[in-house]
């Protein structure tokens, strides 16, 4: 008799769920058929199944004002990014076992992983929270993990960097680089290689174009930001016309 009270129970529960799922289903359908009627461009339509900004043992990520968090992301737990920053789709940022602190003006490309370290275990070891400086980017499908990048800083594409390693101020990492754990770069070097050597310092002209890039990106996070809260009404002269921020 218990037995097939609990296979009642099993059933109805799988019922309920195929129910909601089909409202789900039918609730996506009829939105694009409204879009379609309106002339709009469905296809900008958010279809993400996922939340991109979750908490983790009751804490909540926190996101700045105007900071644009794609679709597909993930941003969870012990998070922070501050103010007109841009997390790239694919890309995860999990905070479970430390401190990840983002700051403001801030380009994380696509299917880039930032995560910390935890400390302790046997023999004991000592945890690395993750730190992103104001301006800073980070190119797609690099890894950044419990490190530390300084203000302006540049990460380029497929790079990672290990726990306590520091990528200093408007400092440059060579695409496909791996910073290995407590190397430091100095402000305003250019390090490549696997492992990263340091090879120069960077010119004054090469800090500037530095500078352009990041207004361009900000320019950018900015349209964004704007396509995610117009739900697909920002039209292509829009996008084009958008005004760009004041450069730093």
């Amino acid at each position: 008799c218990a037995h097939t009270s609990v296979r009642t129970m099993l059933n109805l529960s799988r019922l309920t769920f195929l129910f909601g799922r089909a409202l789900s289903e039918t609730g996506r359908a009829l939105e694009i058929t409204g879009y379609k009627l309106q002339g709009k461009d469905y296809a900008n339509l958010d279809v993400s199944r996922h939340q991109p900004v979750r908490s983790l043992g009751g804490v909540a990520p926190k996101v700045g004002q105007s900071s644009f968090v794609a679709p597909s992301a993930h941003v969870i737990g012990r998070v922070e990014i501050g103010n007109s920053s841009f997390v790239g789709f694919g890309s995860t940022v999990r905070g479970d076992v430390q401190d990840i602190k983002i700051g403001d003006r801030v380009t994380i490309g696509d299917l880039v992983t930032i995560h910390a370290t935890r400390g302790g275990g046997t023999p004991p070891r000592p945890g690395f929270a993750t730190f992103v400086g104001h301006g800073a980017t980070i190119g797609s499908h690099s890894l950044l993990h419990g490190a530390t990048l300084e203000d302006n800083s540049v990460v380029g594409e497929g790079c990672t960097i290990l726990d306590g390693a520091i990528v200093g101020s408007e400092a440059q990492l060579a695409a496909g680089s791996l910073l290995l754990s407590g190397e430091r770069i100095g402000a305003r070097q250019y390090w490549a290689g696997s492992p990263a050597k340091y090879v120069r310092d960077l010119t004054e002209e090469e800090v500037q174009v530095a500078a352009k890039s990041r207004s361009s990106l900000n320019d950018l996070t900015e349209k964004h930001f704007k396509w995610q809260n117009t739900k697909g009404e920002f039209t292509k002269e829009e996008w084009v016309a958008a005004p760009r921020p004041v450069a730093e």
